[in-house]
């Protein structure tokens, strides 16, 4: 870690120690950081009632496997040390008995995965495979796995080829077949017998299918589109999969294209003949939605279903696979959003997470998928549950928190009453739930009168506290009322807590261009890019946040990660008088940088766009108005960001400088987006909260590089 303060004494490390001791918080930041966090909560398909997924516990890594009969959890696979080698993409066979996962993160264009440890030897990713609860061991350098019926077998992608082996013994593995173009999305058929995939090629792509018996491929009704998603009907007679416009252009997730709309189609694996069942209406109403969370395309029995925002927000709609019906049923409606579907294993339910009758939480809810009923809600209350995971039989998985328990999986009947599932990963015992502050919702308007939601973690304290906004990243992501399902928000959620234990008052604020409040709010005019317009929010925020009683309006602060970063610095510049300091981590300073998804939607590499475009794009970012900062600014980044390039806080650094404005820096060298290492949150965060006790509670100054 490289960490250059600017005209901060050498021994800051010591005054930070003796402001943590003098302010004696009732609990540490590592204490508050230590729950260990569930994720990629899988079910098995067979009926048998069994799920799996990964747990993160202070950069220990490991994968657990339940059984919902005997309510028995336990650990597969587990790696003690925090060496930022992620696990995920769990995949699980139709029994439950083998349990296949990867291992380390993909490499970027140079080839390099990440290394964030700094590890002479290097990292791969590389799937892996425990079977019958035996000792896991490692399949091949790759991606994506995925299971055969039977279990003796794992498919899984390498660079643009589908590769297979065993899931017993130690044989290499070897390319499932050869194929021209980017080969994945992999799926076995329900008897084990062919394998469907996408095949990408550019300005199309086709589904085929590999039969292993025959050794041959087919190619399900090639066209001049983009066809993807293929899905196996369950008793593999039929292929449905989802065909878009090919050619060039189209959007990002920050300028989505209107489009032409999609097409659901139907093909027989044997023949390749398909048909197609429905098409949407072209335009904003007829995009297919792919949530943020969960599948967005599948069969539920007789049904296929999917995610769109026809109505203006994200709910499930079906159609009949047999084509006995010209148009799809909307499942689920209201001004709330559904996602993260599990299916019984009858195919006759549809369980899934929502926000619904919630706005700021999330509960599981249950519909049937073919309609005619109105959706059945199945938990309640305070508390967040989500990632439902059903697997046959009366019970089912899912994971839940609230605003002072962080997220933990629960065993529950199918009516949503828990069960006790020993083994889990337990809560440490020191972890601080008393002293927690349960967050209330907090409803206010930006300058343009759009509503905007909040969650405001009040001081303890008798006397006027300073003031922090927190911004998310993403920005289609949504913070709640409790502890969230993202790991990197649940990392923030906790830093919350501590900054209030520290006598911060905090509000967390879902700007426009997020999620949870449904399509109009997400795609506002004249967000990021566009004209910069969340910036308002993160105003009102603070202003919201200066009338509160309790609150210092002279002592408030900004931080954020990632677009949370970008609307830090943007809003320091913007509302100087306002915002007395800010932490800004991974940023985006330059929204005409090439990097990312974030790069223009409508133009391809290397063509020239419009003066106006180009100016607007200056004026929405941070490197705009560098002169107008007043307040010091944090700036926190690890130097392998696949999301927003590194350069980015390099030529920001250099134009502070320029400018002779205050600004201190925390670097960490062979660290990604999401930091991968437990202690690189923990050191930016100690960073974090020493910056703003000088800055905001102390009133020291920060000296000019």
């Amino acid at each position: 870690m490289r960490h250059i303060l600017s005209g901060l004494a050498l021994g800051a490390s010591c005054a930070l120690t003796s402001v943590l001791a003098a302010q004696e918080p009732s609990f540490t930041l590592e204490q508050v950081m230590s729950a260990p966090f569930p994720a990629d909560l899988v079910s098995a398909r067979g009926g048998t009632g069994r799920a799996a997924w990964t747990s993160l516990e202070k950069g220990r890594r490991s994968v657990w496997l339940a059984d919902f009969r005997s309510a028995r959890a336990i650990r597969v696979a587990n790696w003690p040390k925090d060496d930022g080698q992620d696990l995920g993409q769990v995949a699980l066979s139709r029994d439950g008995a083998i349990v296949a996962f990867v291992r380390g993160e993909g490499y970027n264009r140079q080839r390099h995965n990440p290394n964030p440890s700094s590890d002479p030897h290097g990292a791969e990713q590389a799937v892996w495979v425990s079977a019958n609860a035996q000792p896991m061991h490692r399949i091949g350098v790759g991606a994506s796995p995925i299971v055969s019926p039977d279990g003796g077998r794992v498919v899984f992608q390498r660079d643009s080829t589908l590769m297979v082996a065993p899931t017993a013994g130690a044989a290499i593995p070897r390319p499932l077949f050869v194929a021209r173009g980017v080969n994945g999305e992999a799926a076995w058929s329900p008897d084990g017998r062919m394998v469907a995939f996408t095949s990408a090629r550019g300005d199309h792509s086709y589904v085929g299918v590999y039969d292993v018996a025959r050794d041959s491929l087919r190619w399900m009704a090639p066209g001049v589109d983009r066809d993807a998603s293929p899905r196996w009907s369950p008793d593999g007679k039929k292929i449905a999969f989802v065909r878009t416009a090919g050619g060039a252009g189209g959007g990002n997730v920050f300028s989505p294209a209107a489009g032409t709309g999609f097409g659901i189609w139907v093909a027989d694996p044997v023949t390749g003949a398909g048909k197609m069942l429905w098409h949407s209406q072209p335009g904003i109403a007829g995009r297919l939605r792919r949530p943020t969370a969960g599948e967005y395309f599948f069969y539920a029995g007789s049904q296929i279903v999917f995610v769109t925002e026809a109505d203006g927000w994200q709910h499930f709609y079906a159609i009949p696979a047999d084509g006995s019906a010209s148009a799809p049923v909307q499942l689920t409606s209201g001004e709330c959003e559904d996602e993260q579907p599990s299916v019984s294993a009858d195919g006759a339910w549809v369980y899934y997470a929502s926000n619904c009758k919630d706005i700021d939480r999330k509960h599981i809810w249950r519909v049937q998928a073919s309609g005619g009923k109105a959706p059945e809600q199945i938990t309640s209350g305070s508390s967040i549950e989500w990632a439902p995971a059903v697997s046959g039989g009366s019970r089912m998985m899912f994971l839940h928190s609230d605003a002072r328990m962080p997220a933990s999986p629960a065993l529950a009947s199918l009516d949503g009453k828990t069960v006790a599932l020993a083994g889990a990963p337990a809560l440490p015992k020191d972890f601080p739930i008393a002293a927690l502050v349960e967050p209330q919702q907090v409803i206010f308007k930006a300058a343009d009168g759009t509503d905007i939601h909040g969650q405001l973690f009040a001081s303890k304290s008798s006397s006027k506290t300073p003031g922090l906004v927190f911004i998310h990243g993403g920005s289609m992501r949504e913070m709640l009322l409790g502890w969230s399902p993202l790991f990197y928000y649940h990392n923030a959620y906790g830093m919350n807590q501590y900054l209030v234990s520290k006598g911060y008052t905090v509000l967390s604020v879902n700007y426009r261009s997020g999620i949870g409040y449904g399509r109009a709010f997400r795609e506002m005019d004249k967000v990021g890019r566009r004209g910069g317009s969340e910036v308002q929010d993160v105003i009102a925020a603070g202003r919201h946040l200066a009338s509160l009683p309790g609150v210092d309006s002279a002592r408030i602060g900004l931080w954020g990660g990632s677009y949370g970063g970008y609307l830090t610095a943007y809003g320091m510049e913007k509302a100087p008088e306002l915002f007395k300091a800010g932490v800004d981590l991974h940023g985006v300073h330059d929204w005409n940088a090439d990097f990312s998804d974030f790069a223009p939607a409508t133009v391809a590499r290397g063509q020239r766009e419009a003066d106006s475009v180009i100016a607007t794009g200056v004026a929405s970012s941070p490197v705009c108005c560098v002169s107008n900062i007043r307040g010091p600014l944090l700036l926190i980044q690890g130097d392998d960001d696949r999301n927003v390039s590194f350069s980015q806080t390099v030529t920001f650094a250099q134009m502070l400088r320029k400018e002779k404005k205050p600004f201190e820096l925390l670097v960490f060298p062979d660290e990604v987006h999401d930091f991968l290492r437990f202690q690189n949150w923990w050191k930016a965060y100690v960073a974090t909260t020493d910056f703003f006790n000088r800055t905001l509670m102390k009133g020291e100054s920060i000296a000019i590089q």
